[in-house]
């Protein structure tokens, strides 16, 4: 949404946010310009959406439910299916794109992955709506999601250093998924990649996760 069009309230909050970006001496491009606007104005449009009825992980999962779709029917693309792959936000697309959709054979997860017992004491704060919905606790926990579509193959790239989930939680979330798996009599279904780096989707994550792609079943 063009800024222009965002109400007073969230750019308030914008403006005094890029003001101490400045008297900081950081650099503030149009990227992080826009990022910092987007940021206390996407709590406005969660309430839009809840009072129509739905959310922003509902409407972009709309989103990537049809382009995965229309991928899958696309001449071009092998039998079988298609790969989603995301990190961050985008793993919380690809999660939820998977749990709903028939037409993706393997998902990757990156840096987006944790129990949410293990976020909501000091973390939450840090997280998209994407993942937040309304009520989505009651349903299932995170890696239960990510897990929902077991025996289809899952890897899931852990930041070990990642500022916005703790050890704990991912640890968890890795035990929940790896007893799905052991369940579904398809533990080798599921790859858990450790690496000791920040929130990234690091080189030796990428190599990973596409020898683990290569190698899946189609």
């Amino acid at each position: 949404m063009p800024v222009d069009y965002m109400p007073e309230r969230s750019e308030h909050i914008a403006s005094l946010e890029l003001k101490e970006h400045l008297a900081a001496g950081h650099a503030v491009g149009e990227a992080t310009e826009y990022d910092v606007h987007a940021a206390p104005h996407e709590d406005i449009m969660a309430k839009t959406l809840g009072v129509l009825g739905t959310s922003w992980a509902g409407v972009i999962a709309r989103d990537d439910l049809i382009a995965t779709s229309v991928l899958a029917q696309h001449p071009a693309t092998a039998k079988g299916g298609v790969a989603v792959v995301g990190f961050s936000g985008g793993g919380a697309r690809a999660v939820l794109a998977s749990a709903l959709s028939d037409s993706i054979r393997a998902t990757g997860v990156m840096a987006m992955m944790s129990t949410f017992d293990g976020i909501l004491d000091g973390y939450l704060h840090a997280h998209s709506w994407t993942m937040m919905s309304p009520g989505i606790g009651r349903v299932a926990d995170w890696p239960e999601i990510a897990a929902a579509r077991a025996p289809r193959p899952l890897f899931v790239g852990y930041a070990e250093r990642d500022a916005l989930f703790p050890l704990t939680g991912m640890r968890a979330a890795h035990d929940i998924i790896s007893r799905r798996y052991a369940t579904s009599q398809a533990a080798e279904q599921y790859r858990a990649h450790w690496a000791n780096a920040t929130h990234s989707f690091d080189a030796s994550t990428q190599r990973a996760f596409l020898t683990w792609l290569n190698e899946s079943p189609r």
